[in-house]
This record gives structure tokens, sequence and C-alpha cells, in this order.
């Protein structure tokens, strides 16, 4: 198992398990976990539309309907088991409108404080420091758990394009920040031009 699969398994059970495992198992950016809402998330298609992303300025959350690039309006497919872990937190949010009653405020977020209203980053970052110092693993930081997702897709064959669309990259940029993770990209080269060369000498 990963380091981040350990500290996934010791989160299992925290308020924002469901976010960390979103960012593990589609590479989405913490901005945009803050801003996704439930109408940008198909369950029984298993999707999640990234239309907007929700960033700190100073100190105040400010809300942004385009990410930072066009590349950054994407649709990711999402696994059954984090299909599983959306559907039961949507069902404990649905338990804490009931608690709250008329003090809950609807903002539409998926994840959300106690009452409704939306995260703000820094309460994330805080828990997130907080489990990564006591978690039997190594010190990571939020951004590794997008970093891990593009590294082990990669190093399983997945092609670049489309590890690109996952994380809203261009594939120039993840070329450039993982390319390392590649296995046999320079023997396969090597071996495409000598077959290609070697072909056309012997015409």
């Amino acid at each position: 198992m990963s380091e981040v699969g350990r500290f996934m398994s010791y989160v299992s059970g925290k308020r924002f398990s469901p976010l960390l495992r979103l960012a593990a198992f589609t590479g989405m950016r913490r901005s945009e976990l803050l801003g996704l809402l439930w109408r940008d998330v198909d369950l029984d298609v298993a999707v999640v539309r990234v239309r907007r992303a929700r960033i700190k300025d100073g100190y105040t959350m400010v809300d942004k309907e385009r990410p930072k690039s066009t590349r950054g309006r994407r649709v990711i497919d999402l696994d059954p088991t984090t299909v599983m872990a959306l559907k039961q937190w949507r069902r404990a949010q649905d338990k804490e409108r009931e608690a709250w009653a008329d003090a809950y405020e609807d903002s539409g977020a998926v994840f959300t404080n106690e009452d409704g209203t939306k995260l703000h980053a820094d309460r994330i970052a805080q828990a997130f420091e907080r489990w990564a110092t006591a978690a039997p693993v190594p010190t990571i930081r939020f951004h590794d758990l997008r970093h891990t997702h593009a590294s082990l897709l990669l190093s399983q064959g997945v092609p670049m394009v489309d590890v690109a669309y996952r994380l809203g990259d261009s594939p120039e940029t993840v070329l450039s920040t993982y390319a390392h993770f590649i296995p046999g990209q320079g023997q396969a080269a090597a071996a495409l031009f000598a077959q290609m060369a070697d072909g056309q000498a012997g015409r």
C-alpha cells in the first residue's frame, strides 16, 4: 500500500475523509473540491463536473465560476468505491440538515461545515496537517494526493493525455512534471525508431 493509501486508511471515518478520497482518486485541486456543488455531481453516471473553484483572497474565500484555465472545466469519472463514499457523505449531510433545521444554510456545496455553510480553506488545511502529522506515514502535503494520483496512473501506462485531462492540466505540464514516472519511455522510443529506420534501410 502506498503512503497515500495508508494515510487514507488512517483518516477513514473522519469528517473530511470523503473530500480527501475525492482528491486522491480524481487528482482534483483543493480549490476545486471546495467549490464543488451537488448539482455538478452525478452519482448515477459516476462523474463529477469541475466548473468552479473556491479560493482564498487574503483571508476571504471567493467563489470563481470558472477554473483558472479552460482545461480546468472537465468531467471526471469516478470509481465505484468513491461513488459509495459520496453517497454515504450525502446521507450524513442530510442528517445534519435535519438536526440544524431552520438554522441550516443550504449552500448546495458538496463539502460543508456542520451547519451547511461552505468550507474555508484554512479548516481543511488545519485538519489535514493535524492528521498528516499523526498518521503512521511520513508527513505528506495535500498536494501529494494529486501528485500520487498522476504518478500512479502514468506508472501503469495510462496515456498522458488522459492523465492531463483528469488533472485539468496540459499534456506539456504533465510531461515536464511527471515524465520520470512513465516506465520505459526512452527504451520504447529507441526501439520504435530502430524498427522504422532499419526497415527503411532494408528497402
